[in-house]
Formats: structure tokens, sequence, C-alpha cells
């Protein structure tokens, strides 16, 4: 019996997989294709498909399964595949090395090469993962509703986030072409797709032309170039938010597990905030800033730095209030500030303010001790300064 009748699946944990990956990328005579998500790295697998943002993958035994694109972290084609097996390879290797300008090379080479309408349509994805990272918002806006055409569900998966403010000859721009693409709409996707970045970017708050540009946070390379932070609520991180308000701390850690592992390289900062806000439910405030400043380390230019300064701020209230404050007020000098955020900055340095006058006059505040500090698991109901930057006021959010 040859060798090939013997081909079976495998699979390792993924702590292995990143070293196991780069033999994988490297290995140029393959005898299947490979795949690495959240369980781990799979070998001898087929990708055979990408329908409607998933990848279909079957096995040497014939079963299939799928795979959301925004949860594989990357692939490896085998040579025989398909004759852009070998573009595509390297631009997932570049991909995950944050190389995105050396990744969209492949990636179109590797789409004008492909026998496969899946790896040209999965090419498409992958360079719009590039643009956004690399904050050229009228290329990605293009890429995606193109995209979107073929794969509706990509609609908020993939939705470009970092877009220019209405206010700047940019987003004047790009505003004036959606309003076009929702006039003349071809599909109902793509109406949906222009309508959605319309909708992001009318709620960014115009500029103050008379306001001086506010300075940038002590380590970060430039001011971000008008990303735009969006709530909670709209992420992919939505589902670990909605498990904290409702008290599943064990839930939504678990959730927030899974998808850190599997996030795109430009999807890192919502899922580390993500992390923080599980920390702070759980009781580790320490844990909970070191993890919030990482944010700043993965990417200086992050959209959500301010929101990541503001989680910091709260991790430091448990007896380190002064410091607390320096984070609330970096984070509202921040460029990447939101309306909403200052909002909820400004209502949480009252309550700080409200704490240190009852422990001035020796009572000692509810939920808290005497410095001002509330316990990171008190969770204050009715206090609107408990709730992370976006959440629902009515609702008491994690700490």
């Amino acid at each position: 019996m040859s060798i090939l009748a013997h081909r079976v699946r495998f699979r390792v944990p993924l702590r292995r997989a990143a070293g196991l990956i780069g033999l994988a990328f490297a290995a140029g005579t393959a005898s299947a294709d490979t795949f690495v998500d959240d369980h781990g790295l799979f070998a001898d697998v087929r990708i055979v498909g990408f329908d409607n943002s998933r990848l279909v993958i079957r096995f040497a035994d014939g079963r299939r399964i799928e795979r959301n694109a925004t949860e594989v972290h990357s692939i490896a084609l085998d040579n025989d595949a398909d004759m852009a097996a070998d573009e595509l390879t390297r631009a997932e290797r570049l991909l995950q090395l944050r190389r995105f300008d050396q990744a969209m090379l492949l990636y179109d080479r590797a789409r004008s090469a492909a026998a496969a309408e899946w790896v040209r349509q999965f090419s498409d994805f992958r360079t719009l993962q590039c643009l956004d990272a690399l904050k050229r918002p009228a290329d990605a806006i293009r890429v995606y509703l193109s995209l979107v055409d073929r794969h509706p569900a990509l609609i908020e998966a993939a939705v470009p986030r970092n877009l220019p403010r209405d206010d700047t000859d940019e987003g004047r721009a790009l505003a004036a072409a959606l309003d076009e693409a929702l006039r003349t709409h071809r599909t109902d996707s793509r109406y949906r797709a222009a309508a959605r970045l319309r909708d992001i970017m009318k709620g960014l708050k115009p500029a103050d032309p008379k306001k001086k540009p506010a300075a940038p946070v002590a380590g970060a390379a430039k001011p971000p170039a008008g990303g735009v932070a969006v709530p909670p609520r709209e992420r992919a991180t939505a589902r670990v938010y909605r498990l904290l308000e409702e008290g599943q701390i064990a839930a939504a850690t678990a959730e927030m597990r899974r998808g850190r592992d599997r996030a795109a390289p430009a999807n890192q900062d919502i899922w580390l905030l993500a992390e923080a806000e599980c920390l702070l439910a759980g009781g580790d405030p320490t844990r909970a800033g070191l993890t919030a400043m990482k944010v700043l380390v993965v990417d200086a230019d992050s959209s959500y730095a301010a929101e990541a300064l503001y989680v910091a701020g709260r991790a430091h209230e448990p007896g380190r209030v002064a410091r607390a404050r320096n984070f609330y007020q970096e984070s509202m000098r921040h460029p990447t500030a939101t309306a909403a955020l200052r909002d909820l900055i400004e209502k949480r340095l009252a309550a700080l303010d409200r704490a240190g006058a009852a422990a001035g006059s020796g009572a000692t505040p509810a939920g808290g001790d005497a410095s001002g500090a509330r316990s990171p698991r008190s969770g204050a109901e009715g206090d609107d300064a408990s709730a992370p930057a976006s959440y629902p006021t009515q609702q008491a959010g994690p700490p």
C-alpha cells in the first residue's frame, strides 16, 4: 500500500502551532494544505471553497468543516493545490509578521494567478484587512463594498475601522462616494454595507477648528489618522461584553479566550481590551491594567488607545487613585477619545471626587475604602461611571 493511502489528519495545540506554522510555510513540497485556527494547526487537509465568509475545509477521510475567515489565523496551500499556492502562502506569512504592504503585493499576485475562485475571494478579504491596518480607507472601502456582494456575512465582521471624519477633505470625498453608492446600489448587501460605513462616519465628533491638536500620548509614534473606535456592541467582541453585563464572568472569559487566540493581527487591540474587562470583572485589576496597556504596545496608532488608557485608569482605582486620575486625563486628551468616552471619564472623575470628599469627612464610601477606590467587583448599580466605554448607562456593566 502506498504511503499516500495512509495520509491522516493531525492537529497540534495552538501553543505549539506558532512554531510549527513556520515549518508549514517553509515546506514547499507539502502533500496537502494547512490551516491554523483557535484549535491549533491542522495538516493534511484541502481548502476547497470560500462561501459567504466561511472557508470550506475537507479532511482526508472526506469530512468537511467550515471556518469563518475572521477566525482563521493563517493558511498554507500545497503547491499542487492551485497555481497561486506559493504566492498566497507567502502572503499569509507576511501578514502574520504585520508586513502589510509586502503581503498585499503577494495577495494581488495570487488573485491574478489563481485558478480557483475561492483563492481570489480570500485574497480580496486579506487585502481588505491589510488596507484597513495600513489606514487606507478609500482603498479599503472599495474592496469592502466589492467583497460583501459575494459575502454578505462580512458586512459587520470585516467593516473597515480606520475611517476619516466627515469634516476632513478625505472624509467629505468618501462620504460623497458612499452617498452615491447608496443611491445606485446594485445589491442589498452593498446598500447595507455603504449605510453601515456612513453611520460610522456620521457618528464621529467633528473637529473643532479653533482647538489646538491634542498632544500625543508618550511613546506613541504618531497620532491616529482619524481612526474610529467602534462601540463594544458593534465589535467582534460584542458577545464578551454582553456576557459581562449579565454577570457571566466565566462564560465571558471563555468567549474572550477563543476570540483572542484566533484574532487577526489587525484586531488584536479590541481583544486585549475585552481581556482586560474580563480581568477587571474577575477581580484582578493589576493584570487588567497591564493587559490594557498592551494595546499601545501592539499598535501605538490603535483607534482604541484612549479606551485602553481609560481601562488602565479603572484598574488603578483600587489603592492608586492619583495614578488612575492621570490615566483618565491622558485618555481624555488622546486624539482617539470619543465624546461618549470623555463623558464616562468625567463621571468617573466626579465619582472619585465624591468618594474623596466622603473619606475626608470620615465616612467610608459604599463599595469602596477610605481612599475613594471602589472594589473592582462592587459594580455599584446605577452608577454611570462604573460602565466601560460605550456601555449603555441604564445597565451596570463590569467595573
